[in-house]
């Protein structure tokens, strides 16, 4: 799904806005740079006060001092600088999203429109003791409303015991993105794509929960169900509503958010689709990366792969989960 059209009519209707992120980030970087240049015989001062208190006066050399002084100064840098960039990323989320957002149909609010407990029943995140909703957008489509966020939260390290060496960075943490899709029909029972490997944690959740009747759906189409698993409480249902055309849409929008796995569950009226996502989603612009076209079409392409998600459910005649008489072309672009 290309959006650069979209995105380029944007940057340009925008292009105060653009040249001002970009004077900001400049302007954050000259402020670090003299930081860090003010800070250079201050790391000398501090490392040499320590050494004073660890060595004799008379017997120390040049590089009793270096190492010192360059591990503070390191120090000192990097986390000077990583506070500038979280500062600037704020910043440019505050000025550019809402109107990406409002560019395309949706409401725009930090913190989210919806609470990650809301969302709780449907059993795709892990037990945690915190969290943080980043950023939230909200909209309509057709005959569906639609509400996603992104968020952080951290469980207890023993709620992952099939981690692995690659999975070490993000102990701990569970950085994703959670999308909500009321449906125009209530479902009767509970069908849930998942991840192979978390198939047996869940069913030992739901059983502790006391949620029984889970058995495996088995599926022809390999390609994806080498890495993903259905489980479900009824088998038809469970075919009735994870259409071939809506896999393909779920599994493109995992590409395109470079997500490490999807899963996706239907339950009630319901539909909560969960991104595992390794970095800060809807990012628009960092010290290191600054405010671009391309980082504009990236957001318009996860915002329309959502929108191809409920297109694809409201035309579909296998699904049929959109409401009557409202349906929107699925070549429908996002902005307005």
């Amino acid at each position: 799904m290309d959006h650069f059209r979209q995105s380029e009519i944007f940057y340009n209707d925008h292009a105060a806005l653009y040249e001002s992120l970009r004077r900001h980030r400049n302007l954050d970087l000259v402020i670090w740079l003299i930081v860090m240049a003010v800070a250079a015989p201050v790391s000398w001062a501090v490392a040499f006060y320590l050494c004073l208190q660890m060595h004799d006066p008379y017997k120390m050399h040049g590089h009793d001092l270096l190492l010192p002084a360059v591990l503070i100064y390191c120090t000192f840098g990097l986390a000077s600088f990583l506070k500038a960039d979280a500062d600037h990323r704020a910043f440019a989320k505050r000025k550019l999203l809402p109107a990406l957002a409002a560019a395309a149909g949706l409401q725009y609010r930090p913190g989210g429109f919806f609470r990650l407990v809301d969302i709780y029943d449907h059993r795709l995140l892990p037990p945690y003791d915190c969290h943080t909703v980043e950023e939230g957008f909200k909209g309509r489509r057709g005959s569906f409303d639609i509400a996603f966020e992104d968020f952080v939260i951290e469980p207890a390290l023993e709620r992952f015991p099939d981690m692995d060496w690659r999975d070490l960075r993000h102990a701990g943490r569970f950085r994703g993105v959670a999308i909500v899709i009321p449906l125009s029909k209530r479902l009767n029972f509970h069908t849930v794509l998942l991840r192979r490997g978390r198939v047996e944690r869940f069913l030992k959740l739901a059983f502790s929960d006391r949620l029984t009747g889970f058995e495996r759906v088995d599926f022809p189409y390999n390609a994806l169900y080498r890495h993903y698993a259905v489980i479900a409480t009824n088998q038809v249902e469970a075919r009735y509503v994870l259409d071939p055309a809506v896999l393909q849409r779920l599994m493109a929008l995992k590409r395109s958010f470079g997500a490490r796995w999807i899963e996706v569950s239907f339950r009630e009226s319901e539909m909560a689709i969960v991104l595992n996502y390794p970095e800060n989603a809807f990012e628009v612009g960092t010290l290191a990366r600054p405010v671009s076209l391309l980082r504009t079409e990236a957001f318009l392409d996860q915002v329309g792969l959502i929108y191809s998600i409920i297109d694809t459910m409201e035309l579909s005649p296998f699904s049929g989960l959109g409401g009557p008489g409202t349906g929107v072309s699925a070549g429908t672009p996002v902005f307005k």
